[in-house]
């Protein structure tokens, strides 16, 4: 279902969070993208075309970072999990270090935070939510 997406939607570059692998594989590749993700259980992904050029910057369970680079631009993508009972601040920590490190690239950010907030359409707000915004 998710390789027919992507190639339907031409989907460039896809962050997936909670990601189904199949010994220890990323399932759901299409031919001519690759899979950026961490071998051993990860939580979340990058699915992106071969045709673009990127370096990962870290590659962990819960958090991937790459440096992408088309025919006219440069960004960083990063990709976050954050599991319910978890804390968040180690993510957020991670993602304070990308800004300080990259500070004139333009960074793309998903995640799922399980954090929640009204200012996302959830009625209660939680520590996590506080704290993201």
């Amino acid at each position: 279902m998710l390789e027919r997406d992507i190639i339907f939607r031409e989907i460039d570059c896809i962050c997936i969070t909670e990601p189904y692998l199949y010994e220890e594989q990323l399932v759901g590749i299409p031919n001519g993208y690759n899979g950026i993700f961490y071998e051993s259980g990860s939580r979340t992904a990058i699915i992106i075309k071969k045709s673009f050029k990127f370096i990962p910057i870290q590659i962990e369970k819960d958090f991937i970072a790459i440096n992408c680079t088309g025919d006219s631009f440069q960004t960083i993508i990063i990709s976050i999990y954050c599991s319910p009972s978890e804390d968040l601040h180690p993510n957020l920590e991670k993602l304070e270090k990308m800004f300080v490190r990259f500070p004139n690239y333009p960074i793309i950010i998903n995640g799922d935070f399980n954090a929640k907030s009204p200012a996302w359409g959830k009625d209660k707000q939680d520590e996590k939510g506080k704290h993201l915004l």
